[in-house]
């Protein structure tokens, strides 16, 4: 566990999960390992500052949460850090896989490590430096900045000179404004932890990606024990919630790392948890919460094939080969999800299952 207040240049290595410590009691947890350029480096997503929604608790930009940190996989030594959103006030942690890919950029070759973020944004950095190369809005509705500084990659309103950030005026709650307007993407994003796939000849990244907006309420915490209550120093506890606006949809979407631009975009009914799979002969699938299975043309994401499993997926797809033949298999069963039912109450009926379903192609 590092114990630093903002944790800057080298640091201990260890096999056990990483716990960063932010402010005081606050948190910024490594979710899922990632791997990178395994001789030199390896590429690591760092959750968000914890209380999630009480960023007064925690003043500063809370370095390295919600960020990629570039590490030496012998040492531990930060060789860099890139942040992405900064005293993040929306529960904004960006755990999810950071692919790294050779490509060219404006006719120059560049060596990437790209991010779709769950706070709407997919980023391309250099992986030799961390320094910012584009960020481009992929979500179809974004509200809690107007942009990306095209130098730093910060938000165009991120101010530097203050302790406790002020994104977008009502896009996120605080203590003197207890709830929030409209969040867009929701707390949840954007992309959440569900992998994404690339494929190579196509040069496209394929992301699942959560569409649509909610609302931040802030609570301040005051029964620590000191204050005579039963919440004691780094205990968890989120400093608010959050609450359902609308109903969220989700989106399959094409992307070109080089250029963030989005080239093909379907829409499901549901939001995505299952992750992604691209095939070289140019399909990509994935899963659905209502148990649909699903192929798509990888240029144009028209769907080609679908099976619906009877019960909920939750879990990315993969595909192998047995004596010449291609497979493709998904575990079945995604666990109940009560919080989605206000906006898809015809969830509830769909079966839990434990199960592996094999196709092949």
């Amino acid at each position: 566990m590092l114990r630093n207040k903002d944790i800057e240049g080298i640091v201990g290595f260890s096999n056990q999960p990483v716990e960063v410590c932010l402010h005081e009691e606050s948190i910024g947890a490594v979710i899922i390992v990632h791997r990178g350029d395994l001789d030199t480096t390896f590429y690591q997503g760092i959750g968000n500052a914890g209380p999630d929604y009480d960023p007064e608790y925690r003043p500063g930009d809370n370095k390295w949460a919600a960020s990629v940190l570039a590490m030496n996989p012998a040492t531990g030594e930060i060789k860099w850090g890139f942040q992405y959103t900064p005293n993040d006030p929306y529960d904004f942690d960006e755990i999810s896989e950071h692919p790294i890919i050779n490509t060219k950029v404006n006719g120059e070759d560049r060596k990437l490590v790209v991010h779709t973020a769950r706070n709407g944004f997919f980023y391309a950095l250099d992986r030799t430096n961390g320094s910012f190369v584009h960020g481009k809005q992929y979500v179809d509705k974004l509200t809690w900045t107007t942009g990306l500084d095209p130098k730093t990659g910060k938000p165009l309103n991120y101010d530097p000179t203050k302790d406790v950030q002020e994104y977008s005026v009502g896009s996120h709650s605080n203590r003197a404004r207890p709830t929030s307007n409209r969040l867009c993407p929701a707390h949840t994003g954007g992309k959440n932890w569900e992998p994404s796939a690339y494929n190579p000849e196509l040069g496209l990244m394929f992301i699942t990606a959560a569409e649509g907006c909610n609302a931040i309420d802030t609570v301040e915490q005051k029964n620590f024990v000191d204050q005579g209550g039963a919440v004691r120093p780094r205990d968890r506890f989120d400093g608010g919630g959050v609450k359902s606006t609308e109903k969220r949809h989700g989106s399959l979407k094409a992307i070109d790392p080089t250029t963030g631009e989005t080239k093909a975009v379907t829409k499901f009914p549901y939001l995505p948890y299952s992750g992604v799979l691209a095939t070289a002969g140019n399909v990509v699938f994935t899963g659905h919460l209502d148990g649909t299975f699903a192929a798509y043309d990888a240029k144009t994401l028209q769907e080609l094939w679908s099976h619906n499993v009877g019960a909920g997926i939750n879990a990315p797809p993969i595909t192998y080969s047995v004596n010449g033949k291609q497979y493709v298999a998904v575990l079945v069963g995604a666990r109940e999800r009560p919080n989605l039912y206000p906006e898809t109450p015809e969830l509830k009926n769909v079966a839990p299952a434990h199960l592996l379903f094999v196709f092949g192609l």
